[in-house]
C-alpha cells in the first residue's frame, strides 16, 4: 500500500517488497541483514574503474586526490570539495557530482556547432555495469534494478508508469547513503559519484585532444554542453564511441542551436529544431511540489528569447 507515502517511502516500500519476493525471504529477514550490515561500516577510500587513465596533468591530481581521500559514511557530508580552473570554466566538485558552467549569456551556433552530450540513466548505469549492490543483497538487488530501466522503456516520457519507473532508478540510488535505507551501501554511492565525475573529466579531456578549439559551456553530474567547429564532428563522434565502449553506457546528444545560460542549473537551451528546453527558474511548466508563482516572468522570458517577441 503506497497511499500517502513521500517519494523516498515509496521506494523502500517497493524495493523491500522485490527484494523479499526475489530471494524467497521475509522482510524482517532483509532488515537483519541490513542491520547487521550498518554495525560492519567502516571509513574508506574510493575504489576507482581502471581504465580511466588521463595525460592532463590537471586531472591527474584530480584522480590521485580522489583515490586518497578517506570517507566517513557517518559523517561524509562535505569530506570531498575541490575547485579549479580549466581552459574557460570553472570546475567544482563535491561528493555527489560536479558542476562547471561559462559567465552569463547567449550562446548561438552562427560559427560554431553547440553539442550537448549526455549519458542514459548514467548513475544507475554507472551501477549497473560495474556490478554495484549492497554486499548483504547480491546480484539479484541489480536484476530487480534494471529491470525497472527496461520496464521504464515501455512507457513514454508523461506517462505515469514512466515516471514511477524514474522514481525508482533515481530515488532508490540516493537511498544508497542514507543509514536508515534498507539498501544502505556507502561505499557503492561514492563508486558511482566519483567516477561519474572522472568520466565526464576523461571525456573532456579526449574532446579537447580531438578538437582543440572546443569550448565547454557546461558540465553538469551526466553530461557536458560544448561549441566547437563543424567540421570536427565526426573526430568528437569518434571519441563518444570508444567512451560508450569502455563506459557501456549509451552516449545521446543533442544539437542546440542557441542557449541562454544564467548558471548550471538556469537555462534555456533551443535545438536546431526550435524546440526549447527549459531549466530552474527558467521554467515554465513547473512540477506540483516547485513554487508555480509568478509565472508570468519566465513566460515572458521564454517569448523575448524563443519566439522573439
Amino acid at each position: 500500500d503506497l497511499h500517502n507515502s513521500s517519494e523516498p517511502k515509496v521506494v523502500k516500500k517497493v524495493y523491500v517488497s522485490e527484494l523479499s519476493k526475489k530471494l524467497g525471504v521475509t522482510k524482517s529477514e532483509l532488515e537483519q541483514r541490513c542491520d547487521q550490515y550498518r554495525t560492519s561500516v567502516v571509513p574508506f577510500k574510493p575504489r576507482i574503474i581502471d581504465w580511466i587513465d588521463f595525460t592532463e596533468p590537471l586531472f591527474n591530481g584530480v584522480k590521485k586526490k580522489f583515490s586518497q581521500t578517506i570517507i566517513n559514511p557517518l559523517n561524509a557530508k562535505g569530506s570531498l570539495k575541490l575547485s579549479y580552473r580549466w581552459r574557460n570554466i570553472t570546475i567544482d566538485h563535491g561528493l555527489g557530482g560536479l558542476h562547471a558552467c561559462v559567465k552569463p549569456g547567449i550562446y548561438t551556433n552562427k560559427d560554431l556547432m553547440i553539442l550537448d552530450i549526455d549519458f542514459t540513466s548514467y548513475y544507475p548505469f554507472l551501477k549497473i555495469r560495474n556490478g554495484i549492490y549492497p554486499p548483504y543483497y547480491g546480484p539479484e538487488y541489480l536484476e530487480i534494478y534494471e529491470g525497472f530501466f527496461h520496464k521504464r522503456k515501455l512507457y513514454p516520457k508523461g506517462h505515469p508508469l514512466n515516471g514511477g519507473y524514474k522514481l525508482m532508478l533515481n530515488g532508490s540510488f540516493g537511498l544508497l547513503k542514507e543509514i536508515n535505507s534498507p539498501i544502505y551501501y556507502p561505499e557503492g554511492f561514492v563508486f558511482v559519484t566519483i567516477n561519474g565525475q572522472l568520466i565526464l573529466l576523461y571525456m573532456l579531456e579526449q574532446i579537447v585532444k580531438a578538437a582543440a578549439e572546443t569550448f565547454v559551456l557546461q558540465c553538469n553530474t551526466d553530461g557536458i554542453t560544448i561549441m566547437f567547429e563543424r567540421k570536427n564532428l565526426d573526430r568528437i563522434k569518434d571519441v563518444l564511441s570508444n567512451i560508450e565502449k569502455l563506459s557501456g553506457i549509451q552516449v545521446e546528444t543533442v544539437e542546440y542551436e542557441r542557449m541562454i545560460i544564467r548558471d548550471v542549473n538556469n537555462y534555456i537551451a533551443v535545438d536546431i529544431n526550435g524546440k526549447a528546453k527549459h531549466k530552474g527558474a527558467f521554467e515554465l511548466k513547473k512540477e506540483m511540489h516547485k513554487n508555480n508563482s509568478f509565472a508570468i516572468i519566465p513566460k515572458a522570458i521564454d517569448a523575448y528569447f524563443v519566439k522573439g517577441i
